[in-house]
Parts: C-alpha cells; sequence; structure tokens
C-alpha cells in the first residue's frame, strides 16, 4: 500500500507566530515503546462526522503542539469551520486505552486553516489546520500529556528534499475509528513504514509538491494497517526521542 503524508516548513513558522505563551520542552516522557508514547502526544479528534448523532466518535487524529493548539490535517475538519458554534467539535488527549477514564477533554473554540489549503482533483496540498482548545492543556500538572518534537529548521531545498532520511525507519500509530460508547480494549496499533522514492511509478502520480509531500509504503500490507485516519503523526526515533516528521491524509 502507497499513501502520501504532509509536511510542510510553514508548520514551524505557525507555531512560532501562534504560540506566544511558555514553551515546555517536548517529550518530557522519553518513552520509546511507541504505542505508550503516542497516548502522550497524540489526541483523538471527535464529533460526529459518521452523521449517527455520536459526537463522541473518533474522527481523525492530532498531535499536541504547545498547551494551547493541537495540529491535525486541514481535510478532516473544513467542513466545520463555518458551523463550528453548532458542532460539538473536542479533542481527547491522555488516552492509551480507550476504556480507562484518564482521558483529558477539551473543546475546540477556533480552527485555522492553512491559507494555501487546497483539495482538488489533483490531489491535496497543504493539509494542515490548527485547533485551538477553549481551555489550555497542564503540562505541569498532567504527567501523560507532552508535547510533540518537531524536526530541526531547513536552510535550503536540498535539506527539504533529502529529509527525513531513509536510512531510519518510520513508524505510525492509528486508532480503531468507533464510537467510544462502543466496547474496546486497546484502541491504538503501531505500523511500520519505509520512504518510496519520488520516481518509483505509482509516487510519481501520488506527489504533487516534492517540497511538501513524500510517498511511503508500508513495511507489511494488511487490511488493519490500511485502516488510517487523517491527522496521525509518523515518527523517526532520532537520538533518544521521538520526532513528528509528518502526518497522514486520507
Amino acid at each position: 500500500m502507497h499513501f502520501l503524508s504532509q509536511f510542510s516548513l510553514l508548520l514551524l513558522l505557525f507555531v512560532t507566530i501562534l504560540c506566544n505563551k511558555t514553551l515546555y520542552g517536548c517529550d518530557k516522557n522519553s518513552e520509546k515503546d511507541l504505542v505508550r508514547y503516542n497516548s502522550f502526544i497524540a489526541v483523538s479528534v471527535r464529533f460526529d462526522c459518521q452523521h449517527k448523532n455520536e459526537p463522541n466518535t473518533h474522527c481523525c487524529s492530532g498531535t499536541i503542539l504547545t498547551e494551547s493548539y493541537i495540529l491535525t490535517a486541514a481535510n478532516c475538519i473544513d467542513s466545520l469551520s463555518s458551523r463550528l458554534s453548532s458542532v460539538n467539535l473536542t479533542i481527547a488527549a491522555g488516552i492509551y486505552n480507550r476504556s480507562k477514564s484518564n482521558e483529558v477533554i477539551r473543546k475546540v473554540d477556533q480552527i485555522v486553516i492553512h491559507s494555501k489549503w487546497i483539495n482538488g482533483q489533483h490531489g491535496r496540498q497543504h493539509n494542515i489546520a490548527l485547533l485551538h482548545l477553549s481551555t489550555p492543556l497542564d503540562f505541569t500538572s498532567d504527567k501523560y500529556i507532552a508535547r510533540i518534537c518537531r524536526p530541526i529548521d531547513f536552510n535550503s531545498l536540498k535539506n527539504v528534499l533529502e529529509y527525513p532520511s531513509s536510512s531510519i525507519p518510520l513508524s505510525g500509530i492509528t486508532w480503531e475509528r468507533k464510537p467510544i460508547s462502543a466496547a474496546t480494549s486497546i484502541g491504538v496499533k503501531q505500523f511500520e513504514i519505509s520512504l518510496m522514492d519520488y520516481n518509483d511509478p505509482i509516487c510519481y502520480r501520488l506527489v504533487s509538491n516534492i517540497e511538501q509531500q513524500f510517498c511511503t509504503r508500508l513495511y507489511h500490507d494488511n487490511q488493519d494497517s490500511c485502516n488510517h485516519a487523517s491527522g496521525e503523526p509518523i515518527l523517526q526515533w532520532i537520538k533518544n526521542r521521538w520526532m513528528q516528521e509528518k502526518m497522514i491524509f486520507e
């Protein structure tokens, strides 16, 4: 299975502009177990996306940038931006097992979509959005949530095109998309990914902008691993910490 992953240099600028409050160190929980680490940095984005009167449905994923902002995929929530006041859009953080009661719920009161977001017939570009939380997360009192670590800055196009390194394996996490009220045990699974060359026949047709996108392939294709939701992070283990390199979009 091949799929596209989104990455943008503008993300770093986005965060710099929006984050005027105290910045906490990322990855305060140095946890190599990715399934467990996911519970620190990833969130479930929830609303009635299946139109079944289930506002707690897991619709897509996101990662914690700061105490007030969540990074996710624009295609997941762009239809909500004009009617946010009438939609119960929330995030749940600190999730490892969805049957547990230690999750932290926050309401989203603002959606910031990338100004160049395109959802066209030739593909999606700048598929990035930020969710602002009505009440900030508290990193000091809640040891089960943390900010995601982000890549280094880049000073040339060559750095962009050669990043991330193909020598370092990629990993990701996916959640089962079920209403939270449904019976479930562990809701997260880890999967492994490899980078694909831009000139691969399949990737060549999928990638519309090599400065913003790159193509990846699952190590082991199977039905469970293909059921991804937009906004799920893809990470690399670098220098004793997980770094978010990109995110998946459907």
